[in-house]
């Protein structure tokens, strides 16, 4: 067996397993990168590059849930496991699958509860969300609106930012409660 074969293998799950943070894309880098090298004869260079082309585009596409201020910047996300990371990727927080809302050391710092009530780590409500999207302070007063193509906008609708296909509930405590 030709152990010279396994280095291109090892080169490029380095390069994409940096790149990718999150343990699915860095699943999707290892079977590309298997794929390629393994049962891909090393004939089809074309289509190896092609393949990972795809394979590529497909694993940024994956990373969908952004937050963006008002001029289009990106200045976090919320992954697919609910990990909250700010503009450079760090992860800052977390949703788990209940709603609860944790620090990066994994401490409650509050809630969504499943009528749209956002309350503290103390149970303390500190507002609310709508399903029309109508983000509310603890006294009812409206603090802004979520639409359905996730623009954020204050009483006044003036643009907050966006959160592109997330939860109203998610991204009313990113941009309205955090």
């Amino acid at each position: 067996m030709d152990l010279g074969n396994f280095h291109p293998f090892y080169f490029h799950y380095k390069t994409f397993s940096h790149r990718f943070s999150h343990e699915k894309y860095q699943f999707c880098a290892i079977i590309a990168i298997f794929t390629f090298y393994i049962i891909i004869p090393m004939g089809t260079l074309l289509l190896k590059l092609l393949i990972t082309c795809i394979l590529i585009t497909s694993a940024l596409y994956l990373e969908a849930q952004d937050l963006r201020d008002k001029n289009g910047i990106k200045t976090g996300s919320v992954d697919d496991h609910g990990n909250i990371r700010d503009k450079n990727g760090i992860k800052t927080g977390s949703f788990d699958k209940d709603n609860v809302v944790r620090d990066k050391n994994g401490i409650k710092t509050g809630e969504v509860d499943e009528h749209g009530a956002i309350r503290d780590k103390n149970g303390i409500k500190l507002g609310s969300v709508d399903d029309d999207g109508t983000v509310r302070n603890k006294n009812g007063i409206r603090l802004g609106t979520i639409d359905d193509d996730g623009d954020v906008r204050d009483k006044n609708g003036i643009r907050l930012g966006k959160a592109k296909e997330m939860d109203k509930k998610k991204a009313a405590v990113l941009f309205f409660f955090r």
